[in-house]
C-alpha cells in the first residue's frame, strides 16, 4: 500500500487532465480474499485513476507472456519465470498508447512503486508537457 499513497503524491504534483491512470489490484498475499476496501482504494483517490480488480492475475500473466516472448526480464537475474506475479508495478506509457494485440511500449517501467516515483514523475512530466526534464521536486 506504500505504493499506492507514493503514487498519489506524485500525481499531487502533476496537472493535466488528459491523465489516465489505471490501477490494478490483485491477489498475492493470502489475505488478499477480495478487492480492496475503499480507505486501501482512498490513499490513491486521485480523480485521474480508474481502479480494477483482477482476481485471476489475467494483466500479471499477460504481461509475462508477452515480455517473456519479447525478451524483456520481468524479475532480478537472468532467470524467466512464466509463473511469476507482477505486482508492486508501475509503467508509463506514452500519450495515445493503445493496447491494440501487443502491450504498447512503456517510457518507463519499474518495480516496486516507491522506488520509482521520481522517475514516474519525470515521465509524466514529459509526457503531459512535451518537457525533456521536469520541474524540481516540490513546484
Amino acid at each position: 500500500m506504500r505504493g499506492a499513497s507514493a503514487l498519489q503524491a506524485v500525481l499531487d504534483r502533476v496537472p493535466g487532465e488528459e491523465l489516465s491512470v489505471l490501477v490494478v489490484w490483485e491477489p498475492v498475499i493470502a489475505s488478499d480474499l477480495g478487492p480492496p476496501t475503499e480507505s486501501v482504494r482512498n490513499l490513491l483517490s486521485d480523480p485521474r485513476t480508474v481502479h480494477f480488480w483482477d482476481e485471476d492475475r489475467l494483466l500479471s500473466k499477460t504481461l509475462v507472456h508477452e515480455w517473456t516472448a519479447s525478451g524483456i526480464r520481468i524479475e532480478s537475474g537472468d532467470r524467466r519465470n512464466p509463473d511469476v506475479t507482477i505486482w508492486d508495478f508501475v509503467a508509463v506509457f506514452p500519450r495515445g498508447a493503445h493496447w491494440n494485440g501487443t502491450l504498447p511500449e512503456a517510457s518507463h517501467y519499474g518495480s516496486p512503486v516507491v522506488e520509482q516515483v521520481e522517475e514516474v514523475r519525470a515521465k509524466l512530466f514529459e509526457a503531459m508537457r512535451g518537457e525533456r526534464a521536469s520541474p524540481s521536486p516540490g513546484s
